[in-house]
């Protein structure tokens, strides 16, 4: 995923907001449970033309994992770019 700043033109990339509650303790198996309560795994159906459907399963504590590890490395480039302005 590829995290930009200010203005893009002729972007094919998607962004999402992910919002939580201010005193979740953010870490993969909590991101994992407020998003996936009581959900073990997600489903991918993917259809191309001329051969058979195809199924895959996801489990969400890969998925928590995924939402993590981008959300960290935002801060970390946030963090980076305050380190950079007061330098």
């Amino acid at each position: 995923m590829k995290i930009r700043r200010g203005f893009v033109s002729n972007s094919s990339s998607t962004s999402f907001v992910i919002t939580l509650p201010k005193d979740l303790v953010v870490t993969p198996e909590s991101i994992c449970a407020f998003f996936f309560p009581n959900v073990r795994e997600l489903t991918t159906i993917g259809y191309k033309q001329g051969s058979d459907f195809w199924v895959n399963a996801i489990p969400t504590q890969a998925v928590a994992e995924v939402i993590y590890n981008h959300m960290s490395a935002a801060n970390d480039i946030q963090a980076l770019e305050e380190d950079v302005v007061e330098g």
